[in-house]
C-alpha cells in the first residue's frame, strides 16, 4: 500500500496501518536526523543525543500524520520530512543556546523557521505550564539512566506520552497531541510510576 492508502486507513483508526507507515519511514526518520545534524554542523556532546533526536523526530512524524492536508501542494513524504527537519533544528538551537548563554540572544534570531514555497507552516504545541522545570527534570532523568530504562520497558507510543509528561505537558495537552483519551494517558503515567518504583527498589 502507498502512503495515501495507509493514511486513509489510519484516519479510520486502523492501528495496523499506523504501524505499517511508522515502520515504512523508520529509515527515513534516521537519515533525516543525520542529514540535518550534518547540515547544521552540530557536534553531539552526549552519546545518546542522536537517539534522542530520532525519538523526537518519530514523535514529530506521528504528529505530521494527523496534520497533513492532501490538497496537492506537497506530498506527505515531503511534508513529514520538513516537520522532522524543523524538529531537529529546534533541538539543535536549544542545545546550542544552553551550551553558550552569551550566544543565546543571537541564536534566538534564527528561531523562526521560514516556510518554503508550497510547504505548510507547522504549528507547535507549546507547554503552557511555565512554572514546570521540564528541562531540569529531563536532564536529571538522563543522568540517572531513567529515560533509557523507561524506553526499554515501554512501547513507542507509551514512551512518547511519558516524555511529554516529564517535559511538563498536562494530561489534556498530551491527549490532544497524541489523539488519545485521558484514561489512556493516566494509565501510562501510572505504569511509569510503577516502573520507576521497581527500578529504585
Amino acid at each position: 500500500m502507498n502512503d495515501y492508502e495507509l493514511l486513509y486507513y489510519i484516519y479510520q483508526n486502523d492501528d495496523e496501518a499506523l504501524q505499517l507507515l511508522m515502520e515504512k519511514y523508520e529509515k527515513t526518520i534516521y537519515f533525516t536526523v543525520k542529514k540535518t545534524v550534518e547540515k547544521y554542523a552540530y557536534v553531539c556532546e552526549i552519546s545518546d543525543e542522536l537517539d534522542e533526536m530520532r525519538q523526537l523526530s518519530m514523535l514529530e512524524f506521528y504528529h505530521a500524520i494527523y496534520r497533513y492536508c492532501d490538497d496537492g501542494r506537497c506530498s506527505f513524504s515531503v511534508f513529514a520530512q520538513k516537520c522532522m527537519e524543523m524538529c531537529v533544528r529546534k533541538y539543535i538551537r536549544s542545545r546550542r543556546s544552553q551550551a553558550n548563554s552569551s550566544m543565546s540572544k543571537a541564536l534566538r534570531l534564527d528561531s523562526k523557521v521560514k516556510e518554503e514555497e508550497g510547504i505548510y507552516y507547522v504549528d507547535t504545541f507549546p507547554n503552557i505550564n511555565h512554572e514546570f522545570e521540564g528541562d531540569a527534570l529531563m536532564k536529571w532523568y538522563h543522568e540517572k539512566n531513567l529515560l533509557a530504562y523507561l524506553r526499554s520497558e515501554l512501547r513507542d507510543d507509551e514512551f512518547m506520552i511519558v516524555r511529554m509528561k516529564l517535559e511538563g505537558y498536562n494530561q489534556r495537552e498530551i491527549g490532544q497531541i497524541m489523539a488519545v483519551n485521558n484514561k489512556r494517558v493516566s494509565y501510562v503515567c501510572k505504569k511509569m510510576q510503577k516502573l520507576l518504583l521497581s527500578y529504585i527498589d
